[in-house]
């Protein structure tokens, strides 16, 4: 169990090299609900409130978060758009 957290947060901290993800639709309404409540990247390890691992990440295991009214599923959806972008930005790379 710890794994699969310790992998999902590694994941989740992973996205947040993902290029303007609140540009991506699948995660503009949650980004802009998790920076209205205070949440930004980089700030995990500052204060607690990293856009990623703290807000976005929390939501999509099931946790709720202080002014954000997202949903598990919108969360999931942001998580997986912003795993894809980066995937293909390193495939372009390569070539």
């Amino acid at each position: 169990m710890k794994l699969t957290v310790l992998a999902a947060l590694l994941t989740l901290g992973s996205l947040a090299h993902a290029q303007k993800p609140a540009e991506l639709p699948q995660c503009t309404s949650i980004v802009q609900q998790c920076e209205k409540a205070g949440y930004e990247p980089g700030e995990h390890k500052k204060n607690g409130k990293g856009l990623w691992v703290d807000c976005v990440g929390a939501i999509a295991h099931g946790k709720s978060v202080a002014g954000v009214t997202a949903s598990e599923a919108d969360a999931k959806a942001c998580a997986q758009a912003a795993r894809a972008e980066r995937k293909e930005k390193k495939e372009e790379k390569k070539k």
